[in-house]
């Protein structure tokens, strides 16, 4: 008597297919640190030195409230959202500064992580925030700004 087994060789990645799979997972992750604010939980201890701040008004139709500040730490330069920050939602909200109404594309540096409560981003040693006279939230998918803070 013969006994068979019908069992599969196993699939062999293809190297190609393992490259691309490694790749994928990089850029995912480097997106994620990307939007991770500075703090990781609970109430923010930003220490430094406050250079600028202001009051956010809504534009175009929405909803935004809260005071951003400007600190100087000792790692580089963050924006700190306040704890009554609100945003009424949009699709693709970014954090940018500019001038005169009018958002600077070359400074939009990071994602908004959530819609409601304080928050702190590091803002690129490339960006210098004494250059421009507001801060923006703003939805990078429409173009348009959803919220300014006229920055003093």
């Amino acid at each position: 008597m013969t006994i068979t087994h019908n069992m599969k060789k196993p699939e062999v990645i293809q190297p190609f297919t393992l490259a691309m799979a490694i790749a994928l997972l990089s850029f995912m992750l480097a997106a994620l640190a990307v939007i991770t604010p500075v703090h990781a939980a609970g109430k923010l201890a930003v220490q430094g030195q406050a250079i600028a701040q202001g009051q956010f008004e809504g534009r175009n139709n929405h909803l935004v409230t809260g005071t951003v500040q400007i600190v100087e730490t000792q790692d580089g330069l963050v924006a700190l959202l306040s704890d009554d920050f609100v945003l009424d939602g949009a699709p693709d909200p970014q954090l940018a500064f500019g001038h005169n109404g009018r958002v600077d594309p070359r400074s939009v540096f990071t994602k908004l992580g959530k819609i409601r409560g304080q928050q702190a981003y590091r803002i690129p040693a490339n960006i210098d925030p004494a250059n421009f006279t507001e801060f923006y939230v703003h939805c990078v998918r429409f173009n348009v700004p959803l919220g300014v803070a006229s920055l003093r």
